[in-house]
Parts: C-alpha cells; structure tokens; sequence
C-alpha cells in the first residue's frame, strides 16, 4: 500500500512538471513566432532598399543626355546615381540574406530556452516517475491477526 502522503508528492510533482514542460513549450513557440515575425520585417525591409536602390540606378539612367555640351557632364552624374543605386541594392540584398540568420538565431535561442526549462523540470518529473513505480518508500501492510496494531 503506498503512503498517501506520497501519493500527494506526486501528483504535486506531476503538476509541477506539466507547468514547466507548457512553460518550455510556450517559450519555444513564442520563439518561433518571432523569428518568423523578425525574419519577415527584415526581408521587408531589405527588399525596400534594395527596390530604391534600383529606383535610384533608374534616376541615374533619365540623366544621360546623348549628345551635345552636356552629355559628358551627365553620364558623370548618372555614374553617381549608379554607385549609390548599386550601393543600396547591395546593402538591401545583404539584409535580406540577414533575415535568414536573424531568424536561424532566434529559433536556437528560443530551443535553448525551452531545453533550460526543461532541464528545471526534471526534479519533478524524476520523483513523480520514481513515485508511479513506486521506487520510493512504501508503507508495508501490517502483518498480524485480525486488526492488530502489532508490528513486525
């Protein structure tokens, strides 16, 4: 027969793990939202730079004149608005390729924080799997006749 104290121990320490174990759960799928949330805004967000870069080398194009005093002159200021439309264009590919890390990141660090929770878990999940095989201490039966309190 198993002392009911114990058995109170564990359904505490079953209760106990259950909240870890949602805790950890919630904390990984909390995790996984935001790195798919971050990874989105910054993709977003360097697709808008690379587009204005793009949208600036356009400028550059509409400056060339093709003949006459100022064609020479122009294709000098097109020439800037090319570097500058190049250099957004890269800085906009670059973040774009960052949001995979970013997000790659963010998941890893949110499965570390569901393992750390997890891991304070374990105590709990330990005795009250100890408790369901009953490899803790137990009560014997008493033994004697009839509702005797004699123990042996």
């Amino acid at each position: 027969v198993q002392n009911p104290a114990l058995k109170v121990v564990e359904k505490a320490a079953d209760a106990v793990t259950a909240l870890f174990d949602t805790s950890a759960n919630l904390a990984l799928n909390a995790g996984e939202a935001t790195a798919a949330t971050v990874g989105a805004s910054v993709r977003i967000a360097g697709g808008l730079v690379r587009g204005l870069g793009q949208a600036v080398g356009a400028v550059g194009d509409a400056q060339v004149v093709k003949d006459g005093p100022m064609a020479a002159p122009s294709r000098i200021v097109a020439g800037i608005y090319h570097v500058a439309g190049s250099v957004l264009t890269g800085v906009g590919n670059a973040t774009v390729g960052l949001a995979g890390s970013v997000e790659g990141v963010t998941v890893e660090t949110a499965r570390l924080l569901e393992e750390t929770v997890r891991v304070f878990g374990e105590p709990t999940r330990a005795v009250g799997t100890a408790l369901r095989h009953k490899k803790l201490i137990t009560v014997r039966p008493r033994r004697g006749r009839g509702g005797s309190s004699h123990h042996t």
